[in-house]
C-alpha cells in the first residue's frame, strides 16, 4: 500500500441506533403497518440514503414501488408515511391508474393544450401542487393498470425529474420540479402467483411453518411477474422493489385487534363498552380470512356482524349508555350479552364486573 494512504484497519459499525434521523418515521409505520416488517426495513433504507443526500439531487427523493397481494398494506403503508411526514395520512396525491387506460386520459394529469376540451381544469400534476412542499408524496395506485404513456411519463420523471404541462402561462415554461417528491406506486402484480404458492404450500395465513421459505418463494414469484409486465428501461429507474408479503395468523389478529379499538371508541362515544371474547376473535379471523383479498374481508365482516348488529340494538334501544357489552360465540354464531347495571359515568371502570350476563 502507497505510504500516502493511511491504514485503514478499524471496523465501522453502528453501535447507536437512537441517532437515526428517521427513527419517527419507522416508530409510525410500525405502529400503523402490521406484519411487514421487511418491507418496512426497506423503505427506510431508501429514505435514509435520500435524507442524508446520497442521491441524485436532480430526480425525485426516491421512486419506491410496492407489490404484492391485495389488502396486506401497500396503500396502508402510503398513508403512514405522510402521517409521519406531514402529520396528515391525507397528505398525499393520488393517481387512481386504472383512470388511465387509455393514451388520451393522459391530459388529466398534465392538462389538456389551449383550444383543446379540459383546456380550462387544473392539471393533477399542477406546480403548485407538486413543489408546494418538501417532501411531498405522490401515489401512483396500482400502477400495471395504466397505460403504456402513463408509464413513459412516469419514466420522464424518474429520469429527468421534470416534466412539462401542455398549458403553460405567461413567462412559465410548464416545468414541474419533482426533485422534493417522493413518488411512490403500488401493484398487484404477481398476487394470482401468490395466492398459488400458497395453496400449494397448504399454508395460507393461518400457519408458521417454513414462513422463511415461503416469504422467499412469494419473493421470487414477484419478481418474475414485474419482470414480465413492466419494461427494463422502467424498471431500471425504480429506486427500491418493495415486496409485501401476504399476512400471518398473528398479524391478522393484530389487524382485528386496531380495528377493534376503533370500534370501541366509537362504541364509548355513545356512552357504552364492548369487549370480545377470544373465540370471537378466532372465528372472525377464521371466517375473514381470503388468500386472495388479505385483511379487507376481516375488515369487512366486522362491519357486517359486530358494527351492523350493535347499530341496530343501539337504534332499538336494547343497548345504551352505561352498558357494558360482551360478543361472544355460541353455536358458532355471535351473539351479544348485556350486563346488569345501573346507571354509570361514560369513564367507569368495567374490569370489576362479575358473570352476570342478559342476552340481547
Amino acid at each position: 500500500m502507497s505510504s500516502l494512504i493511511p491504514e485503514a484497519n478499524i471496523p465501522i459499525s453502528i453501535t447507536n441506533r437512537s441517532k437515526n434521523p428517521l427513527n419517527h418515521i419507522e416508530t409510525t409505520l410500525k405502529e400503523e403497518v402490521i406484519g411487514q416488517s421487511s418491507a418496512i426495513g426497506a423503505i427506510l433504507k431508501s429514505l435514509l440514503r435520500a435524507s442524508t443526500g446520497f442521491r441524485n439531487t436532480d430526480r425525485p427523493i426516491a421512486t419506491l414501488f410496492f407489490s404484492g397481494p391485495s389488502g396486506v398494506g401497500k396503500t396502508e403503508t402510503v398513508r403512514a408515511l405522510a402521517k409521519a411526514l406531514h402529520n396528515n395520512p391525507k397528505a398525499c396525491i393520488k393517481v387512481d391508474c386504472s383512470e388511465f387506460t387509455e393514451s388520451h386520459t393522459i391530459s388529466k394529469l398534465i392538462g389538456s393544450p389551449p383550444g383543446y376540451i379540459g383546456s380550462d381544469l387544473p392539471a393533477v400534476l399542477d406546480k403548485q401542487e407538486i413543489e408546494g412542499r418538501n417532501w411531498n408524496i405522490v401515489l401512483f395506485d396500482e400502477i400495471e393498470k395504466g397505460h403504456a404513456s402513463l408509464h413513459n411519463l412516469l419514466l420522464q420523471i424518474m429520469d429527468e425529474g421534470v416534466v412539462t404541462l401542455s398549458r403553460k402561462g405567461k413567462g412559465d415554461n410548464g416545468k414541474v420540479d419533482f426533485s422534493s417528491t417522493l413518488l411512490v406506486m403500488t401493484s398487484n402484480v404477481g398476487s394470482r402467483k401468490v395466492s398459488e404458492v400458497l395453496e400449494d404450500q397448504a399454508i395460507g395465513f393461518k400457519k408458521k411453518d417454513n414462513l422463511q421459505e415461503l416469504t422467499q418463494l412469494v419473493n421470487q414469484e414477484v419478481q418474475k411477474e414485474i419482470e414480465k409486465t413492466f419494461s427494463p428501461e422502467f424498471r431500471n429507474r425504480v429506486s427500491d422493489f418493495v415486496i409485501f408479503h401476504p399476512l400471518a395468523h398473528d398479524s391478522l389478529l393484530q389487524v382485528l385487534e386496531k380495528y377493534l379499538k376503533q370500534v370501541g371508541s366509537r362504541c364509548a362515544s355513545k356512552g357504552f363498552a364492548i369487549h370480545l371474547t377470544d373465540r370471537t376473535k378466532e372465528y372472525l379471523i377464521q371466517k375473514g380470512t381470503d388468500i386472495n383479498l388479505g385483511a379487507r374481508p376481516l375488515l369487512h365482516l366486522v362491519e357486517k356482524e359486530l358494527e351492523a348488529r350493535i347499530a341496530e340494538y343501539f337504534a332499538m334501544g336494547e343497548i345504551q349508555a352505561g352498558d357494558y357489552i360482551v360478543c361472544d360465540l355460541e353455536k358458532n354464531e355471535i351473539v351479544f350479552k348485556r350486563a346488569e347495571r345501573v346507571s354509570v359515568s361514560v369513564k367507569a371502570d368495567f374490569s370489576t364486573l362479575g358473570g352476570n350476563f342478559r342476552s340481547i
